[in-house]
């Protein structure tokens, strides 16, 4: 069995996890690179008919987001986050690196460590699973 064939459904993993290379925290930076992209482009940013195209791609295209509906921040810290070489992404020195980036700039790290942040959106948690709407 290929290491492809392990991670179904996970479109989020790092070049240097398919290659079975020792990786870092990195990694981490890298899904959220591709969480951002999926977000605010609506699609992945790699396709493949099959798992092996998907894998070739992902291996062989550096993700570069030339235009962002939403803006050039965004596009930024997504062209940051997805480098294919680890020692090349946003965060992989350092997390202050992720948390200075100006797409972060409205956020207070302090609060949001210390719990002191409201959530933008609470759902109506009775209404939830109520069978009656």
């Amino acid at each position: 069995m290929e290491l492809l064939d392990i991670w179904v459904g996970c479109f989020n993993i790092a070049p240097e996890v398919i290659n079975a290379k020792q990786h870092s925290y990195a990694v981490d930076y890298w899904a959220l690179g591709v969480i951002i992209y999926e977000l605010m482009m609506g699609k992945r940013p790699y396709s493949g008919t099959n798992r092996k195209e998907y894998k070739e791609k992902l291996l062989s295209t550096n993700v570069q987001v030339k235009e962002c509906p939403w803006s050039d921040e965004a596009k930024d810290i997504i062209n940051l986050l997805l480098q294919r070489k680890e020692e090349n992404r946003l965060g992989s020195r350092d997390n202050s690196e992720v948390k200075s980036h100006p797409w972060f700039k409205s956020i207070n790290w302090n609060d949001l460590e210390n719990m002191r942040l409201s959530a933008p959106f609470a759902p109506n948690s009775v209404n939830l699973f109520n069978s009656d709407r």
